[in-house]
């Protein structure tokens, strides 16, 4: 299985989604050959152990499904812009976009 770095290294796009109600959780699907694919681990069998880790990504478990999300919090910041730069530091040619519930997708962050 690839590591993160290898999936962000081959894409051109990636979406941020916010995940429950918090605000400070959030997923990166990234475009892939036939579609959208979840940005997941490469170890995710080491669940919270896991090594192929991403800048504020971290594990949860939760209903019994794992999930690995992207988790920031505080104020005076967009959330949203440091994922896309950590993702970008990693692919400079990433188009990031993020995907608001309810709105028309962003023109790129």
């Amino acid at each position: 299985m690839r590591t993160q770095r290898e999936v962000l290294g081959e894409t051109l796009l990636a979406y941020i989604v916010p995940v429950g109600t918090s605000g400070s959780r959030f997923a990166v699907y990234v475009q892939a050959g036939s579609g959208l694919e979840v940005l997941w681990p490469s170890d995710c069998d080491a669940g919270a152990k896991f090594k192929d880790r991403l800048s504020h990504q971290s594990f949860t478990h939760r209903d019994g499904l794992p999930a690995y999300t992207f988790h920031l919090t505080g104020y005076g910041y967009s959330k949203v812009t440091e994922i896309a730069a950590a993702l970008q530091r990693i692919n400079p040619g990433l188009t990031v976009k993020y995907l608001q519930p309810g709105y028309a997708p962003s023109t790129g962050l």
